[in-house]
């Protein structure tokens, strides 16, 4: 059927056709491309079962028996608890991969390390968190200076704000790795558009502090609520390659403007 004909049924069922494809494609690991081509010009990676007579004897050969290998570790792993051969395996696998692909594609092992990093202190999403809390505390704050004059909260207002700038590098740290690892501007698909808008929102903050004591506070909410925004499931925080059409100079500027300007909206 044309999209316009299709009803809200045939969507659920289109739906639910990719979810299986994906669960299916998990299963029979399609998407493990952990095996290079030796020698391939187009630098391809193979899934362990998708080989197709794409690689010499030999390295088939190794690629289906370290596989057996790996599964096999991965099972006295959990029926002992000792990982060694599994984790063997692994480091049989990544000298195969450094022994085959073109060295210039692969990351560092700095890179690998940051990688891991990043992901395990999951950076925005905590300071989504942190956002709201020292944004609340000022707001209050202010509004308690605003009409309880006589309460001097000069220091705590003072604490915050400089609380509240932490926050703000720490953001900006979080980008700039997320540049470093995923080679280009870190704006280039939906959650890290709203990512970089909340982090604008908190620049504009800081800098009308001065015209309005009130507006840091509300800054706070404002990026506590797009970080929480970027966070729910329809968005996808994986680092993966420019789109083509994204492929240029004018990412790191146009785009950067144009977005940045909601920040201070």
């Amino acid at each position: 059927k044309k999209p316009s004909e299709r009803s809200q049924f045939d969507k659920d069922v289109l739906k639910t056709d990719e979810r299986i494809n994906v669960m299916f494609g998990v299963f029979n690991m399609s998407y493990l491309r952990i095996f290079p081509k030796p020698n391939d010009s187009t630098n391809t990676w193979y899934a362990p079962f998708e080989l197709n007579g794409q690689f010499e004897e030999e390295d088939s050969t190794f690629v289906s028996g370290v596989m057996k290998l790996y599964f096999s570790g991965v099972n006295q792993g959990y029926e002992t608890g000792n990982w060694g051969d599994a984790d063997k395996t692994i480091s049989l696998i990544q000298t195969y991969q450094q022994k085959t692909s073109d060295p210039s594609i692969l990351p560092s092992a700095s890179t690998i390390s940051w990688e891991i990093w990043y992901n395990e202190a999951n950076i925005f999403k905590r300071l989504m968190t942190y956002y709201l809390l020292i944004g609340l505390i000022l707001l209050i704050l202010q509004l308690v200076q605003i009409f309880i004059p006589r309460f001097n909260l000069k220091w705590p207002i003072l604490i915050g704000v400089i609380a509240f700038a932490g926050l703000f590098i720490m953001h900006g740290f979080g980008l700039g790795l997320r540049w470093y690892l995923s080679g280009h501007a870190p704006w280039s698909n939906g959650y890290e558009a709203v990512v970089f808008i909340a982090f604008i929102t908190v620049l504009s903050g800081l800098l009308f502090y001065k015209q309005s004591k009130v507006v840091i506070g509300a800054t706070g909410i404002l990026a506590w609520l797009m970080l929480f925004v970027a966070h729910m499931n329809q968005m996808d925080p994986e680092m993966t390659n420019l789109v083509p059409v994204l492929k240029s100079y004018w990412l790191m500027i146009h785009v950067a403007i144009i977005t940045g300007s909601y920040g201070f909206l």
